[in-house]
């Protein structure tokens, strides 16, 4: 097993930011070059921690179907934040090439302005017909990856909001009772075109840790989580000034030349992509 690839993971799954600080050092060929020779996950990592215009920029001079595979497995939200800054073109292509589910997530997010409840909210939130039981919506959840979340929301048939079902309720539930009876129909709604700043205070999120969003005709769109609302603008992929690199242990400046020798070693083994450029124009 190679020993710099294994350290070189350790340290990004360790210390990301500290490894991110040091990659925003590189030329944008190096990063290219480092991307192209990391895993997804990793991938991943590093560039929800660096700065935005340098992530994205990445991503537009990587690889297609990398960036891709990477802009899969990020949060949506953090997806939506680099592609929407993506030149048209560019941002067209990716789009085809990702997954499906994600792709139309992400076009929903990218149709509302920036810094809006419409670009901000979660698409992929646990949606259920109200003609439903409890135990068809039980045994839905089971085998979903959205066991995670707190609220089930409710739709109609014409996809408009009718509540929300705590999942707490529903696991209490006779298994024969229909959904509609556990419904909670009085939980405030966001319009996906407020914006973020003027809902921070909302009475709502007194009682819910996320608000449904909807468009004018009262059609379901997603979800507002409190936690995005308070950390909007504060994010790390929303821009970071380069500080000096500070090491997090009693090693001090010597780790930090570590770790900065650890990701540059790896364009003495592989190349960056300038130097191959020049080597074919030879």
């Amino acid at each position: 097993m190679d020993t710099k690839k294994v350290l070189l993971e350790e340290l990004i799954l360790n210390h990301g930011d500290e490894a991110a600080r040091i990659v925003e050092q590189l030329s944008m060929d190096q990063m290219v070059s480092l991307f192209d020779n990391l895993q997804v996950k990793l991938s991943v990592i590093l560039l929800q921690e660096m700065d935005i215009y340098l992530a994205y920029r990445c991503l537009e001079e990587m690889d297609e179907e990398k960036a891709a595979n990477i802009l899969d497995q990020m949060p949506l939200r953090t997806s939506a934040l680099l592609i929407r800054r993506m030149i048209e073109e560019k941002k067209e292509r990716l789009l085809k090439k990702l997954e499906t589910k994600t792709a139309t997530s992400l076009e929903q997010m990218l149709y509302h302005l920036t810094g809006t409840a419409g670009a901000e909210m979660d698409p992929q939130v646990p949606v259920i017909i109200e003609d439903l039981h409890a135990k068809e919506v039980i045994e839905n959840v089971k085998n979903s990856r959205q066991q995670s979340y707190e609220y089930i929301y409710i739709i109609n048939q014409d996809r408009k909001l009718t509540g929300i079902v705590k999942l707490e309720d529903l696991v209490i539930a006779d298994p024969k009772e229909k959904i509609i009876s556990l419904v909670r129909k009085d939980i405030p709604r966001l319009y996906s075109e407020v914006e973020i700043g003027k809902i921070a205070d909302h009475p709502g999120w007194e009682e819910y840790n996320a608000l449904p969003v909807v468009d004018r005709e009262d059609i379901f769109l997603g979800a507002l989580f409190y936690s995005v609302v308070k950390k909007s603008g504060k994010d790390k992929i929303r821009g970071i000034p380069r500080h000096a690199i500070m090491a997090s242990n009693a090693l001090g400046e010597l780790y930090r030349i570590g770790l900065s020798g650890l990701i540059y070693s790896t364009f003495s083994d592989t190349g960056t992509r300038s130097s191959k450029t020049s080597g074919e124009k030879e």
